[in-house]
């Protein structure tokens, strides 16, 4: 899976980036994490992304 980073939120000044999935070429959002150097799912698409981290608020909503 290919990611490219496309927006970054509050929690992109400590280092975390989120990407959209570029090939196979999908909608889900993921969350690549400098700390542990992982990547993991966080949102369907982008509106479920503004969803969700505009209703669970603070920098790590998605943690």
């Amino acid at each position: 899976m290919d990611l490219a980073v496309e927006a970054g939120g509050p929690a992109a000044l400590a280092g975390d980036q989120f990407a959209f999935v570029q090939t196979p070429q999908r909608p889900d959002i993921f969350v690549w994490e400098h700390e542990t150097a992982s990547c993991r799912w966080v949102a369907g698409d982008l509106m479920d992304w503004l969803f969700r981290s505009l209703s669970e608020g603070g920098d790590d909503w998605y943690r």
